[in-house]
C-alpha cells in the first residue's frame, strides 16, 4: 500500500475554502457548480488519484479545472498565483462571472453569500494596494 501524496497548495486551499463556506458545500455540489464530476473534484482537492486498491499517484488538476473549482469557492487569481498556479490564475481572471445553476431559493441565498464574501475580501484589500502604491511613490 502506498502512502497518499501530499496535496499541492492549490488543492489544500480549495478544500479549506469549500469547508469554510456556511453551509458547507459537499464535493458533489461544488463539482456540479464547477461543471465537472465529483470524482474529478475529489482528485483536485486531495491531490492524488487512486489507480488501484492501495495504489495512489499524485494528481494536479488542469489550469481550467482548478480555475473553475477556485471560482466556485471564491478564490481569487492572486491566491492561485500564490499557490504557484499562475496558469490557473490567468484562466480564472479570464473566466466570465460564475454561471451557477440555481435550483432553489436556498441555492440562490448561498450563491449571494459567496459573492458577499468575495466582495468583503476585495474591499478589505482595497486600502492595502493604495498604501503600497503611496509607499512606492514616496520612495522615488
Amino acid at each position: 500500500m502506498t502512502a497518499n501524496p501530499q496535496p499541492p497548495p492549490e488543492a489544500t486551499l480549495i478544500a479549506a475554502r469549500r469547508m469554510a463556506l456556511i453551509p458547507v458545500l459537499s464535493a458533489r455540489q461544488a463539482a456540479r457548480r464547477a461543471g465537472f464530476s465529483a470524482a474529478l473534484w475529489t482528485k483536485i482537492e486531495k491531490g492524488y488519484d487512486q489507480v488501484a486498491r492501495g495504489v495512489t499517484i499524485p494528481f494536479r488538476g488542469t489550469a481550467e479545472k482548478v480555475a473553475r473549482a477556485a471560482q466556485v469557492v471564491g478564490i481569487t487569481p492572486a491566491e492561485l498565483a500564490a499557490c504557484d498556479r499562475d496558469d490557473a490564475a490567468r484562466v480564472l481572471a479570464a473566466l466570465p462571472a460564475a454561471d451557477v445553476p440555481l435550483d432553489s431559493v436556498d441555492e440562490m441565498r448561498e450563491y449571494m453569500r459567496i459573492i458577499e464574501q468575495r466582495l468583503r475580501r476585495l474591499e478589505s484589500r482595497e486600502g492595502e494596494d493604495d498604501e503600497v502604491e503611496r509607499d512606492e511613490r514616496n520612495a522615488i
